[in-house]
């Protein structure tokens, strides 16, 4: 198993040929079944396009390695799609720009243009940006004469007022293209202060191919990785973001742990920059997780400990929780009663049923495995809860719960007079309901 973690995170650093000796190497020797398993892996990981395009410079040294015409197939489709999906982002920017508002590129659409100078590195569900407050409404008209829309407004209910750090899912005409207008890097029921103004008076331009935008700084973005990712989809494809950053590009670590300390995130930065550390073999990252291990919860420290070997990390990145929480966003957006009631008596299902599968990603711990599978199902369950709590606090989740209850229960009352269609019936659905 070292050999294909250490091929993989090394063919996903963008500083791979500062190790070309060592990649010629072990390419060199890795078995054929091996090196299946390593595409296997990067798929799993969601990183096998940054993957595939490095390692095209070593192998006309070992032509013996045979990728199979499925692998490639799909690194081919997804670069398909990154690239019609670029042109959309092209045409968005320009029309903001023309329009004077400005627009702040954010992870993935501003690290293919900055960090990795390639627009298809990886597979990018959709386009995020931010916009100040002020400029949310003009957005969305901009967008609209774009013929997009929102999953609620097609269906006639978008209410701009609804109070969160960003629009609903926003798709376009062909369904090929979803984005979202933010205008905080945090929800408002989240009880964690938000440095968002001082990330805006910190901006920076950058331009690629002729097209002009904003980014925050690179301790922001640092900041936003490092916060936004979920507690248990953490793997190649989201810490390569983190390494690749660091190694890239000068960090002010202590204008980054002022970020952290001052929003209360010690949690996250602990265990996201202790993992990173650990599987791309960064020092200087393992020195700055120490600063907040103290201030980490126990759980965080015990279940970071427990990923960050490399064959366990390989196997436990779960989009689970994104799914869950998915689940509610269709809850909050549908007017279908019967939908409704639906979306949320699934959603709490999945939380407490989760497959076999899923619960031992979450569940990593060594036990043998008659015990794991029993305590994985029973166990996971639990986690799962804790995590959403960690994420949104105890008071916040207990009462949007009870709040949801009542909700779902005056459904039943409004089914003999609906009208309203389900949001999962319509043809654009599919691009949101394959979102990770």
């Amino acid at each position: 198993m070292k050999i294909i973690y250490r091929l993989t995170t090394l063919l996903n650093r963008v500083d791979h040929n500062l190790f070309k000796d060592e990649i010629i190497h072990i390419l060199s020797n890795i078995t054929q079944n091996q090196f299946q398993d390593t595409l296997k892996y990067c798929k799993r990981n969601s990183c096998h396009l940054f993957f595939y395009k490095n390692l095209q410079f070593y192998l006309d040294k070992n032509p013996h390695l045979f990728i199979d015409p499925v692998f490639k197939k799909s690194v081919h489709k997804q670069i398909s799609i990154c690239d019609y999906r670029n042109e959309y982002i092209s045409e968005i920017s320009k029309k903001f720009k023309d329009n004077n508002v400005p627009i702040v590129f954010l992870k993935g659409a501003l690290f293919s243009r900055t960090i990795y100078q390639d627009l298809a590195y990886k597979k990018m569900n959709d386009f995020d940006f931010l916009v100040k407050k002020k400029f949310i409404n003009k957005g969305l008209e901009i967008l609209e004469n774009l013929e997009f829309q929102t999953f609620p407004e097609i269906f006639g209910n978008y209410n701009s007022s609804d109070k969160s750090h960003h629009t609903p899912p926003i798709i376009s005409k062909d369904g090929r293209c979803l984005t979202g207008i933010h205008w905080d890097l945090k929800s408002p029921y989240i009880q964690k202060n938000s440095p968002i103004e001082s990330f805006l008076d910190d901006l920076k331009t950058e331009s690629f191919n002729d097209l002009e935008f904003y980014r925050f700084s690179w301790e922001a973005n640092l900041y936003h990785l490092v916060t936004h990712l979920p507690f248990y989809k953490i793997g190649i494809r989201e810490l390569a973001d983190v390494a690749n950053l660091v190694l890239l590009k000068k960090i002010d670590w202590e204008k980054f742990s002022k970020y952290i300390i001052e929003s209360n995130y010690s949690d996250a930065a602990y265990r996201v920059l202790s993992i990173t550390s650990k599987m791309f073999d960064i020092s200087d990252l393992s020195q700055q997780a120490s600063k907040y291990k103290k201030q980490s919860h126990f759980y965080t420290r015990m279940d970071t400990h427990s990923r960050k070997g490399g064959a366990v990390l390989f196997d436990s990145r779960s989009t689970y929780i994104a799914k869950i929480e998915k689940l509610f966003v269709l809850f909050r957006i549908s007017k279908n009663p019967i939908e409704k009631i639906k979306t949320f008596l699934y959603m709490w299902f999945k939380l407490f049923t989760p497959s076999t599968k899923e619960a031992l990603k979450i569940f990593p711990y060594s036990f043998p495995q008659i015990f794991k599978i029993t305590l994985s199902k029973l166990l996971a369950p639990i986690i799962l809860l804790v995590a959403l709590i960690k994420e949104h606090s105890l008071l916040v989740f207990s009462v949007f719960t009870i709040q949801n209850i009542f909700i779902t229960l005056l459904q039943f009352f409004k089914i003999p007079f609906n009208k309203e269609p389900q949001i999962r019936n319509h043809k654009l659905f599919k691009i949101f309901d394959e979102l990770e």
